[in-house]
């Protein structure tokens, strides 16, 4: 059975057909929500100071982070913001998505939004 994770997954597919997002991953696992610096496992050109990250997946939920500095494979972010709450753990392998047109939380509370406004 389809989940909403689907549906995000689906729908950033087709927001993002005719373009491209650069990706890096989380090299380090986190633990905790209040954790600041995030290790990149590719060190992606694109994060540096003023980017906005899309963290997560269809698994964990969905946050989006905005990056403070950046010093070669770590990122100081501010956790949790536009609207999402910092992940209480990322594992280490999850994917980011740097400056993506639309973030994974955007989506799934776009997603969440339309099922609510489906008539019984």
């Amino acid at each position: 059975m389809p989940t909403i994770g689907d549906a995000v997954t689906r729908t950033k597919r087709l927001l993002s057909s005719n373009t491209r997002t650069e990706l890096d991953a989380v090299e380090t696992a986190i633990s905790s929500a209040s954790t600041s610096t995030l290790h990149l496992k590719y060190q992606t050109d694109g994060i540096r100071a003023g980017s906005y990250l899309s963290v997560g997946n269809n698994t964990i939920g969905y946050e989006t982070m905005y990056v403070h500095s950046r010093n070669g494979e770590y990122a100081t972010v501010q956790r949790g913001v536009d609207g999402s709450t910092a992940l209480s753990a990322i594992d280490a392998g999850v994917g980011i998505e740097v400056e993506p047109r639309f973030s994974g939380h955007q989506i799934f509370e776009a997603v969440k939004d339309a099922i609510r406004a489906l008539p019984e």
